[in-house]
């Protein structure tokens, strides 16, 4: 079970947002983190249409990527639990 490792990829930093941009088109899945999230680099995400996976915590920064998906009507994309997210 699980992901293969091969499929994983942790990106740098690129210079121009065109790039940036154009890498998001290149992925399946945006794993998003629980205690500082996405925010923006989310919003890009979803207009380029890769969806998010996102697990909120408490905490205001963890939580607008939730907001963009249950205002994009895709609730299930937001993990309610550790469990749920992995």
């Amino acid at each position: 079970a699980g992901v293969d490792p091969d499929r994983l990829h942790f990106l740098l930093k690129v210079d121009s947002k065109a790039e940036h941009l154009q890498r998001l088109g290149e992925s399946d899945l945006f794993l998003d983190t629980d205690a500082y999230s996405a925010h923006s680099t989310g919003l890009e995400a979803l207009w380029g249409g890769l969806p998010i996976l996102t697990f909120p915590s408490e905490a205001f920064a963890s939580r607008p990527p939730s907001s963009f998906l249950f205002a994009l009507q895709m609730p299930e994309l937001v993990a309610r639990n550790v469990d749920e997210y992995e």
